[in-house]
């Protein structure tokens, strides 16, 4: 779609509006700075935790950019829970805002925190790098969304890619989603109705 309508507008919020060049260009340039700090592969996991934002949406497209899963993570619950999380999905990868990186680089076994920054630039973008440098397979996990863990541990529930993309076309076919659509933005990250929210309307032009 960044190919397709460059300088269509792929995500707003209040009067911020932000293109699919804006977007695809930040999110790969995200996934060049982990790819060179960090030894990732496919299944490898990396730990988002941003409030609902455009920033949310970059960082999300540069952990898969970067070939490795995602795991979105409340900003706003207790740090032994983020502990708790960050140890059980066994990442030292974490993308967050600047209020949180002396939280998560005060955690055990984080080795680099990174910020999202969205360029303004509407350049196409690197067509050809980006797929060259895609590592997954269909099976391959696209991201894990823990539970709340009322009932005891919290419980990493993972989907792959082909799983996360059979629901993205069946619901975009059934409702004949467009690129003249748009999507309120609810459910937060670690809610996994947020997947279709983020990938259903920009795989469409939405």
């Amino acid at each position: 779609q960044a190919r397709l309508t460059p300088h269509a507008i792929a995500v707003e919020q209040g009067n911020v509006k932000y293109s699919y060049s804006n977007i695809i260009n930040s999110a790969y340039k995200l996934a060049q700075k982990i790819q060179y700090q960090s030894d990732i592969h496919p299944n490898d996991v990396i730990v988002v935790s941003l409030p609902q934002s455009p920033e949310l949406i970059v960082a999300i497209l540069a952990t898969l950019l970067a070939s490795a899963a995602y795991v979105p993570l409340a900003t706003d619950i207790p740090l032994e829970r983020k502990k708790n999380i960050i140890s059980r999905c066994h990442t030292k990868i974490v993308i967050t805002s600047d209020e949180h990186v002396e939280e998560y680089a005060s955690i055990e076994n984080v080795e680099s925190v990174f910020l999202v920054d969205i360029s303004l630039d509407n350049a196409a973008f690197d067509d050809e790098g980006i797929i060259n440098n895609l590592k997954q397979k269909p099976d391959d996990l696209a991201y894990v969304i823990f539970t709340s863990g009322s009932t005891g541990e919290p419980k990493g529930v993972m989907l792959s890619h082909e799983n996360a993309l059979n629901t993205v076309l069946d619901i975009n076919s059934k409702f004949n989603v467009s690129h003249e659509d748009a999507v309120l933005s609810i459910a937060p990250s670690n809610f996994d109705l947020s997947v279709y929210d983020y990938f259903g309307l920009l795989s469409a032009g939405g």
